[in-house]
Formats: C-alpha cells, sequence, structure tokens
C-alpha cells in the first residue's frame, strides 16, 4: 500500500483556433520503495471536465492509500487539484505525434490490439481523412500526426473515448477505454512541447448553478456476513443510497476506503454536472449516517449482472453463490435474490459470496418493491 508518492502537478492549456480550450495534466511521482528518484509523466488530456475527472480518480487512490500525497485528505488534496487547474500555464504544442506500431513498443498508441476501434471511431466522427493516415505500418512504426488547433476533438477521443478488446486481440473478457496519455505525449519534461510561460482561464462546459444539488445520503445495515476466511470476526456489509441510487454495497469493519471511493466517484459525477464541489458535505453526512444506520427489509430485491464474466475464477464463484441460493446454473448472465437469502447463506467461511459482492455491479431497490429490470 502506498507504492507512489506524488511530488507535483502542473497543468498547461491553449485555445484552438475555433474557440476550443486544451487542457494537458502532468504528474511528478517516485516509488517509495525505489531510488527516490522522480519523473514527470502526462497523465490527462483533453477539456477542463476530463481534468476534473483525473483529479477525482487520483482522489480515490489517496483514499484507500495507494497515492501519498503529504498527508493531505482526500478532500484538501481535491481542492489543491482544482485551484491548480484554475491557473494553467500555456501550451506551446501544436503537433502530436501518435506511434502507429505492430509490435510492443514502449510508447505504441497505435496497435493492433485498438487500430481498428481507432480507424472506426475516426470514421464515425467524419475524419475520413485521419482513419486513411492509419493504416497497418508493417515492420517498422510509422508516426500520425494530429494537429491540435485541427484535430483536438479526434485526439480527444481517441484518448479519452475510444473503446477496445483487451491486451490480447482475442480476449473479450475486458474492454478497454482509451489509451494512455503518456503514450501520445512522449515529451513530458516540458522542454519539447510545453513551456509554462503565462496564464489564461477560459472555462469550457462544466456551468455552476446556483441550486445546491440535491444529496440526499442514506446508509443501511444489512446482515449479510462478508467476513474473509473461517474463524474471522463476523463483519456485516452496508449499502449506501445517493439520491435513491445504489452506490456502494459491501463491508467497513476494517477501513471505509472502498466507501470513501464510491462517494468520490459520486461527487465528481456531480462537479462535472453542477460545477460544485460536493465531496465535503457527502463526507460529513456519512459520518453521521454510519452512526444510525438505518436498517434494510429482508425481502428487498436484488440482482447481480455477470455478464462480461468470462473468467473460469469467477465464473465458479458465482456458479457457488447461485448453488448455495438453489438456483443452479441457467446460462444467464444475471440472477435474482433478496437481501435475506444471502444473509442465510453468508458466514466468514462463504468467501465466495464476498468475491461476488466485490465484483459483480448488483443493483438493487427498497422498501420492497419489485425488481425494476
Amino acid at each position: 500500500m502506498g507504492a507512489t508518492v506524488l511530488d507535483a502537478v502542473r497543468v498547461t492549456s491553449r485555445t484552438t483556433a475555433t474557440g476550443e480550450v486544451v487542457y494537458l495534466w502532468q504528474e511528478e511521482t517516485h516509488d517509495l520503495r525505489g531510488d527516490g528518484d522522480s519523473n514527470w509523466c502526462v497523465m490527462a488530456f483533453g477539456n477542463k471536465a476530463d481534468i476534473i475527472r483525473r483529479i477525482y480518480l487520483m482522489a480515490e487512490s489517496v483514499a484507500s492509500g495507494m497515492l501519498k500525497v503529504g498527508g493531505q485528505s482526500v478532500t484538501a488534496f481535491i481542492d489543491a487539484m482544482l485551484k491548480k487547474l484554475d491557473s494553467p500555464g500555456h501550451m506551446r504544442c501544436e503537433t502530436v505525434l501518435l506511434e502507429n506500431t505492430n509490435g510492443k513498443a514502449f510508447y505504441g498508441a497505435i496497435t493492433p490490439h485498438n487500430r481498428a476501434a481507432i480507424r472506426q471511431f475516426l470514421r464515425e466522427i467524419g475524419r475520413l481523412d485521419l482513419a486513411e493516415k492509419i493504416e497497418e505500418p508493417g515492420d517498422s512504426s510509422q508516426k500520425v500526426e494530429f494537429v491540435l488547433d485541427d484535430d483536438f476533438q479526434a485526439l480527444r477521443g481517441i484518448i479519452n473515448s475510444v473503446e477496445y478488446d483487451g491486451l490480447d486481440i482475442n480476449d473479450h473478457r475486458t474492454r478497454r477505454k482509451g489509451i494512455a496519455a503518456w503514450k501520445v505525449f512522449r515529451y513530458s519534461d516540458g522542454m519539447t512541447c510545453l513551456h509554462a510561460d503565462g496564464s489564461f482561464g477560459p472555462t469550457d462546459e462544466i456551468q455552476a448553478v446556483e441550486q445546491l444539488a440535491k444529496l440526499d445520503l442514506e446508509v443501511y445495515a444489512t446482515d449479510i456476513n462478508v467476513g474473509y476466511g473461517n474463524g474471522a470476526d463476523p463483519e456485516n456489509a452496508f449499502v449506501a443510497m445517493l439520491n435513491d441510487k445504489p452506490i456502494y454495497f459491501g463491508g467497513i469493519q476494517y477501513d471505509n476506503y472502498c466507501l470513501t471511493q464510491a462517494l468520490v466517484k459520486s461527487a465528481l459525477d456531480v462537479h462535472l454536472k453542477t460545477g460544485q464541489k460536493v465531496l465535503r458535505p457527502l463526507l460529513k453526512t456519512l459520518k453521521n449516517a454510519l452512526a444510525s444506520p438505518k436498517s434494510l427489509p429482508d425481502d428487498t430485491v436484488i440482482r447481480f449482472d455477470c455478464e462480461g464474466y468470462s473468467d473460469r475464477w469467477m465464473k465458479e464463484k458465482i456458479g457457488e453463490v447461485r448453488d448455495l441460493l438453489g438456483q443452479g446454473d441457467d446460462g444467464q448472465p444475471q440472477f435474482s435474490t433478496t437481501f435475506g437469502d444471502l444473509a442465510k447463506i453468508s458466514s466468514p467461511s462463504c468467501n465466495s459470496l464476498r468475491y461476488v459482492i466485490d465484483s459483480v455491479k448488483a443493483e438493487f431497490v427498497l422498501q420492497s418493491q419489485p425488481a425494476l429490470f
């Protein structure tokens, strides 16, 4: 835990000829277990919303302890990063070269795994000229040039939005979204294409609203034991609902960083929709709600969505839970039950249930309403 230390961040931006504001986000980090040398790396590119999304993603790692930020709290860290974002330096980079390769080049941005998906995306947005540039490179890599003033939205989509299959082109177990920004912006030391020599701060599509966003956070206690291993102490699962939508289902006995991560994600959604920072009030409400959680009716219906879990080990765990419920495997990617039935099969030795709860998407409704699916 806590292997990465954040030393500094910097953000640069430029306004294109069409009036769009482009942002580039860099992070300087070092490995806590390494030699202490720090390295700069581009970690996000796009409009202001894309950078805000990266900031909250980093905050999730702060909550879990995987990222060290000098003792700052999650909320203080977000505030500090957003302040950085409001005063960007000037980005001088005008063209970007994407390495198009058939090999395993470290900076290979376009590879056999994503080439078809990238070309399809470019065609769908009407950029046939760019799609035609991305040819099969043969034995040697090619460089595909993008011009920020003309190709910002195309480049932004490739980095943040294009979905393609997992690391193996024939592996359909996972879906990858986007490509790493550091593979696109190789020269992240500020010398080649970046230079912070001023600032300007026009914002883009995030619009603040006067009315405070609705923040109805409820926490419910269940009788479902999700403790690990034989003889382990019991740990009951909790359910958190924000504005009547489930955001978390799991245990919190030893630490609640997973629940905090869920709140960070929810706060990000609110921030992007309204421009409001709501993590602090959410964390305050959470503390009060955990002190006196509500009870969850046993007949509350829950659905587990197992679509996409073709991994044999995970399929075995899902099958074990269904067998314990007396359902068996009917070949469908979803199955339904109630919280009461889950409580009956739960125990510290039933690790398969905890794995399924931790890994599989779950949807449920309260107050004994029929499941909405």
